[in-house]
């Protein structure tokens, strides 16, 4: 699904266990942060580097918070 779209994607271990998967499109990124048990964390950033600013932060985020908010980045 991601990677036919063309979006670049990372994925990071965290020191606590949990999985940090990102993906980008121009300045737009979408980061999912899932905790050991299986608990979701989505937030929405835009900008560059150090130089970015929070748009959206969905906490306890399901399945479909996540891949919508990845179906977006093809408006952006």
């Amino acid at each position: 699904m991601v990677a036919s779209r063309g979006f670049e994607a990372d994925a990071f271990p965290a020191s606590d266990g949990s999985l940090i998967l990102v993906f980008y499109a121009n300045e737009r990124c979408v980061e999912i942060a899932i905790a050991q048990d299986g608990g979701m964390n989505v937030c929405v950033e835009e900008g560059e580097g150090a130089d970015f600013q929070e748009i959206k932060e969905i906490p306890n985020a399901l399945l479909a918070d996540a891949v919508e908010e990845i179906n977006l980045l093809d408006q952006h």
